[in-house]
């Protein structure tokens, strides 16, 4: 994600992601990826909210420590009681108060859902691709298993891409901007650690890392598209399915192109 697209190429880049979550909907909405995906989110979903009730007493306790960090803190009263009594400061203190109330509660919130998304992206590697690899090669004949895997370099890869996001967490301090760019990479990472799944045994080395140069903008694009549905309700509960099928869906089609191109070119 180097350089700038051009208009012609930034908008087939588009088309080839909305074609492939289109195809990936109609394929993650059948039993059994619909199924997989619904237990695999319930499960997590349950998880993670026992162990937040469970601890809830300590995940509150952090939560407000990081904030009163940010933040500062003030007590209302022991500014009331100060002398002289300066009603700027009791307004300052409650306000300090409240914002370390919300922003300590937006913080509980996002690290539920980011905990609960980092368990599905685990899971959806680790158990619903190869089932998605396997309803999606229906749809290309000319494709077949068969190819000697290679689960070293895929671990390795998506080791490096996690690693990218760590090192991009200083992103969501930078305002503005900053949490932008950290969403995108976000997407564009969930994404791109799926690639290997999808074509692991159809593709060969030399080709993955050929198709992930072609498609690195619709994978980021798919990317985003796959954050944005998951705002909308109940969504986040067959998302695995969809997004695993639509990864799937994106790359098979283009590896049936890249070795039609190929084969035109040595006729």
């Amino acid at each position: 994600m180097s350089s700038i697209l051009p208009s012609g190429a930034f908008f087939a880049a588009l088309r080839q992601a909305c074609l492939a979550a289109g195809r990936g909907l109609q394929e993650g909405s059948k039993p059994p990826l619909l199924l997989f995906s619904l237990v695999m989110a319930l499960g997590a979903a349950g998880f993670w909210l026992v162990v937040f009730l469970v601890w809830h007493a300590e995940v509150w306790q952090l939560s407000q420590t990081l904030a009163h960090g940010l933040l500062g803190s003030s007590d209302p009263a022991q500014a009331a009681t100060a002398t002289p009594v300066k009603d700027w400061a009791v307004m300052w203190a409650h306000g300090l108060q409240l914002g370390s109330w919300l922003l300590s509660s937006f913080m509980v919130v996002a690290a539920f859902f980011v905990l609960f998304l980092l368990t599905m992206q685990l899971m959806l590697e680790l158990f619903l691709m190869s089932l998605a690899q396997r309803k999606c090669l229906v749809h290309y004949p000319s494709l077949q298993l068969g190819l000697k895997p290679h689960t070293g370099f895929s671990l390795w890869t998506t080791l490096k891409l996690w690693g990218v996001l760590v090192l991009g967490l200083p992103l969501l301090v930078i305002p503005g901007l900053g949490p932008i760019l950290f969403l995108a990479l976000v997407a564009y990472v969930g994404t791109r650690s799926l690639v290997n799944d999808a074509l692991e045994g159809v593709a060969t080395l030399q080709e993955r890392t050929e198709l992930v140069r072609e498609q690195r903008w619709a994978i980021l694009f798919l990317g985003l598209m796959m954050q944005a549905a998951f705002l909308i309700p109940l969504a986040g509960l067959m998302l695995a399915s969809v997004m695993g099928a639509s990864v799937c869906h994106l790359m098979m089609a283009s590896l049936v192109e890249m070795r039609k191109r190929q084969i035109m070119v040595h006729t």
